[in-house]
């Protein structure tokens, strides 16, 4: 399960977490050789008893899933047993993030909740309610003030998180699928069919709207500039959102790219998984030179049985970042670059 250093003795820790229709929560594992890596199963579960919708992973290695079950079941990845069920929603859960020691859940009945996790005590905080149906997405500000969601009822949603209330309603021409913020906060985007519009903090209207290979499923940023987006024909496209452009592609044999989650590992460099429609799960190591130059390398590839609905790239040390901690991730990605050279 670990990428161990002799000469630091610490552990990188590398893990794909995958939810199904079969109700089956499970992960692989990354373990790296002198001259091969792999994925391999570290674990199954199955707390849920409807499909497994929406997944997410605190900095503490505290795994939140989502079902059609209407409940959230914490899972603790350090000693691999359950930590507890939440119990708010009345609807399937459609999205999960952490920030911080807060996690933030919605559902199909458009109630968004605020969770404060401590240790193993949990408490809904606030139910924030405004959306007419289901709330396809949301994203949490870096600066953790602000929180934007989107929904079927074809509005995007500014919440104030310091006050737990709706700040402003936008209508939007067509259901927004995915909204996400920027690593910087400066910039958010909006996925709905096969476009991808980017807008600013500072202005209303986007930006850039750019057109994809195929209808998106799924995205995530690799750079405050730099995103990968899934799509319906088995092509994930990297889009600088600054100029509008796709500077990269993955093309896979697969009708759908079903998921993608990446982890900044080291300046520019990050691990991005992905899983397609028929269970084919990849891990790249990507890396970005200037603006426009994106290159991926496979680092290791597996076939789960299972129907996959999300996933969560989870990349952790057995021991805190500090300030040593750089030449350790050296020494990693310098391994990685070469199992997948």
């Amino acid at each position: 399960m670990a990428a161990s250093s002799e000469t630091h003795g610490r552990d990188l820790e590398v893990e794909i977490v995958l939810g199904s229709y079969e109700q089956i929560l499970f992960g692989y594992s990354l373990s790296l050789s002198t001259d091969s890596a792999n994925l391999s199963l570290s674990f199954t579960d199955k707390s849920h008893c409807a499909s497994v919708r929406a997944l997410a992973a605190s900095h503490r290695k505290l795994l939140a899933s989502g079902s059609a079950d209407e409940t959230i079941q914490l899972f603790d990845l350090k000693s691999r047993q359950e930590a507890g069920t939440l119990m708010r929603h009345n609807a399937t859960i459609t999205h999960l993030e952490f920030y911080k020691e807060f996690l933030i859940s919605s559902d199909e009945n458009g109630v968004i909740c605020v969770w404060k996790i401590i240790g193993k005590t949990y408490e809904c905080l606030k139910a924030l309610s405004g959306h007419k149906g289901s709330v396809t997405s949301f994203s949490v500000h870096p600066s953790g003030k602000l929180l934007l969601s989107v929904g079927h009822d074809k509005t995007i949603r500014t919440w104030n998180l310091v006050t737990g209330k709706r700040a402003y309603t936008t209508s939007t021409p067509s259901v927004i699928d995915i909204v996400k913020w920027s690593p910087d906060g400066e910039r958010y985007v909006f996925l709905y069919g096969s476009k991808l519009d980017v807008c600013l903090l500072s202005k209303a209207a986007p930006v850039h709207s750019i057109k994809l290979p195929g209808k998106g499923h799924t995205l995530t940023f690799l750079s405050d500039k730099i995103l990968a987006a899934g799509c319906e024909t088995g092509v994930v496209s990297f889009i600088n959102i600054d100029t509008a452009t796709i500077v990269h592609e993955i093309v896979l044999d697969a009708n759908r790219i079903k998921c993608v989650s990446s982890k900044l590992i080291e300046n520019l460099e990050s691990l991005l998984a992905l899983v397609t429609n028929d269970g084919r799960v990849e891990l790249h190591l990507s890396k970005i030179d200037g603006d426009d130059v994106v290159t991926t390398s496979l680092i290791s590839a597996c076939k789960t049985l299972l129907r996959p609905i999300c996933m969560e790239l989870i990349v952790t040390s057995d021991e805190p970042m500090k300030s040593d901690m750089v030449s350790l991730i050296d020494w990693y990605v310098h391994r990685l670059l070469l199992l997948s050279s």
